[in-house]
């Protein structure tokens, strides 16, 4: 199995969890499909085809610096009551921005919780030669099609090719195997799968896996990682060594 490897970095990143409205909250590292949309932006996917294109790939990542959060106010257009021209029965123009009366402010304040100094490394790998080449030479050449970003489209990420490496299936073996990237719990043992280690810290993460074409996910998982970028002890059914990497499991 050929594996590309490259690394993604950012002064801020916001990955929204799905199950917050007024103060949006974020994942520690970005879910699958960020994932598929980062790649998909560097391929010149349109944002409605990413996520089929992608869906059969093998995509994993690892934190190479320890998460930061922070809260920083952003404004936003104040889509509510906002003044309304109606120009027929059945079709009406909103001006969005504009003060209406004095209980109205064209925009509002929003608590964005964010990302700080964020560094990932993604692992990709694709049965499909033509997208394995293709991802290859752009990483290769530090081009991208569409400028990829680390959640929001104010976020800008850049990019950094590690390398091609070959990548070997392995069985767990009801052994403890240390893994660099998050672990989905649905892949490891029932039972004494976690192997706790002094100084490390332990957290989990419900996330989406794909989304549909209408954007819909279809799947969810949850992920167990560290969030200093420390390894994890896990009992697996099944992982993937790359020499002179690490063990890894696909998300």
């Amino acid at each position: 199995m050929k594996i590309l490897i490259f690394d993604i970095k950012g002064t801020y990143a916001h990955f929204r969890k799905f199950y917050t409205t007024a103060s949006p909250l974020t994942f520690a590292f970005p879910p699958r499909t960020a994932l598929q949309g980062i790649i998909g932006a560097i391929m010149g996917y349109k944002k409605d085809k990413y996520m089929s294109l992608l869906k059969e790939a093998a995509i994993s990542i690892s934190l190479k610096k320890p998460i930061k959060k922070d809260r920083i106010t952003m404004n936003f257009i104040n889509t509510k009551d906002a003044p309304m021209v109606r120009l027929t029965n059945t079709f009406a123009v909103y001006f969005l921005g504009l003060r209406k009366g004095p209980w109205h402010e064209p925009h509002t304040q929003i608590r964005l919780e964010v990302l700080k100094d964020v560094m990932y490394r993604v692992y990709f790998s694709c049965s499909q030669t033509k997208v394995m080449e293709e991802l290859k030479e752009k990483l290769l050449k530090h081009h991208s099609v569409y400028t990829p970003c680390l959640g929001l489209a104010n976020f800008l990420a850049d990019f950094q090719f590690i390398g091609e490496f070959e990548g070997k299936l392995r069985k767990g073996m009801g052994n403890y195997i240390e893994v660099i990237t998050p672990v989905r719990i649905d892949i490891t043992e029932e039972t004494d799968f976690l192997l706790l280690e002094e100084g490390k810290v332990y957290l989990r993460e419900k996330m989406p896996v794909q989304l549909n074409e209408n954007r819909i996910p279809e799947e969810y998982a949850s992920y167990l990682f560290e969030p200093n970028g420390k390894s994890l002890k896990v009992k697996l059914r099944e992982y993937t060594e790359i020499e002179n990497i690490g063990n890894i499991v696909w998300m």
